[in-house]
């Protein structure tokens, strides 16, 4: 028996003999033909006549196996059988078409389009992709982290398969140990990374020193249109005798220096310096995001480390005039630092003479220069609403003053 399948057309068997296979063995379709009208004979018909322009889904007749339908033939729509069977010429054959249009006669018939759109595989719903966690190489600032990260995930898979493999949430157990895997990592990298914390000295005080060196020469007088104009030995020994006097007795703290007068460490180039170095980013300037912890610590202002550093490198950028031409000096810790250290012990003996008189200027003075280095980052010293409520005192004058 050779099979012929034509869904979801129609399905034809032919024998080996070349007839039809007898129509009256029960067989049955999604849309059942009503009693009343007989199923037309096609033994008489081509094969090629029997292909109908609208889709037929019947039961296949080869022992009631199931088999995926497959095309064999490109369909015309609205192409009419132009054969009828004997006996058969004035009733119209009776298709899948016609008896679906007898159980609703408002049911909208299928185009190509519908069938291809029902018969297409479904495609499986695409779901969000994860963000991943990870840090990524280009997320790192230097090739420092990258080492620090890499060496804290191994510490951090180690410490799960040995220690601590189901951390409990409700303890932050997870959080103690991503701390430790980094701390470990530090300290096994610290080998590593001292040389290279070790030359950020000199990088970060060199952007001081060279900001002071720009400054000194308009705020100390060194340069000036009359200044420039001069010639010869003359300017030279101006500017040497110039450089002595701000020198003597560290004259050049002073907010009038020559005359030793407006206040100590009031002269504008320290305010200058401090707001440019570790102010001038706004609010991701160092001296804002490290304010309770270096630069404002309990409300006292910029510390006395700072302000003896900045005098140190104003110092420096003098010492480069001393012979009144300008002669390069690096600003090297082991050159400075004496000079570091008594300025510090000038500012702390200042500090306990102002506590002891009760006028606590030396207090006062850091609180001012910390709010003059807020202003100049344009942060607001009240940058946090304060949270104040209301009381009984304000309820109680408020009886008698409300007036609506």
């Amino acid at each position: 028996m050779i099979i012929l399948r034509v869904p979801p057309i129609l399905i034809v068997a032919i024998s080996s003999e070349s007839h039809v296979q007898d129509w009256t063995t029960p067989r049955t379709t999604e849309t059942d033909v009503n009693d009343s009208e007989q199923m037309p004979d096609f033994r008489t018909l081509p094969i090629s006549t029997l292909i109908q322009s609208r889709p037929l889904t019947v039961t296949p007749v080869d022992g009631g196996r199931t088999r995926r339908p497959r095309a064999i033939a490109s369909v015309a729509q609205d192409s009419p059988l132009k054969a009828t069977p004997p006996g058969k010429e004035n009733q119209p054959m009776v298709t899948e078409t016609d008896t679906s249009r007898k159980r609703s006669s408002t049911s909208a018939e299928l185009s190509d389009d519908d069938v291809e759109a029902a018969t297409r595989p479904q495609q499986r719903p695409r779901t969000a992709k994860r963000t991943s966690t990870k840090v990524k190489e280009e997320d790192l600032d230097s090739p420092t982290e990258l080492r620090i990260c890499k060496r804290a995930y191994i510490i951090h898979r180690v410490l799960i398969a040995t220690e601590i493999p189901m951390p409990n949430a409700e303890t932050h157990e997870s959080e103690a140990i991503a701390m430790r895997s980094y701390y470990h990592a530090l300290k096994e990298l610290a080998d590593e990374l001292r040389p290279e914390l070790v030359q950020r000295d000199s990088t970060d005080r060199g952007k001081l020193i060279t900001l002071a060196k720009d400054l000194i020469g308009v705020m100390y007088g060194i340069k000036t249109p009359s200044a420039d104009s001069e010639g010869g030995m003359e300017a030279i020994n101006r500017k040497r005798k110039l450089i002595e006097a701000l020198l003597e007795r560290d004259a050049f703290v002073y907010k009038n220096p020559l005359e030793r007068s407006g206040g100590m460490y009031c002269h504008p180039i320290i305010l200058e310096l401090i707001c440019r170095i570790w102010f001038a980013d706004k609010d991701r300037s160092d001296g804002i995001r490290f304010a309770d912890t270096h630069f404002n610590v309990d409300g006292k202002g910029i510390p006395f480390t700072t302000i003896a550093l900045v005098v140190a490198a104003v110092r420096c950028a003098l010492d480069e005039w001393a012979s009144g031409v300008h002669t390069s000096v690096a600003f090297h810790c082991n050159k400075y630092l004496a000079f570091y250290k008594a300025q510090i012990n000038s500012l702390l003996d200042w500090e306990r003479y102002t506590d002891d008189s009760g006028s606590k200027l030396t207090a006062r003075f850091r609180v001012h220069l910390y709010e003059k280095a807020r202003a100049y980052a344009g942060v607001s010293l009240f940058a946090t609403p304060q949270a104040i409520s209301l009381g009984v005192d304000d309820f109680a004058a408020n009886e008698s003053e409300m007036d609506f």
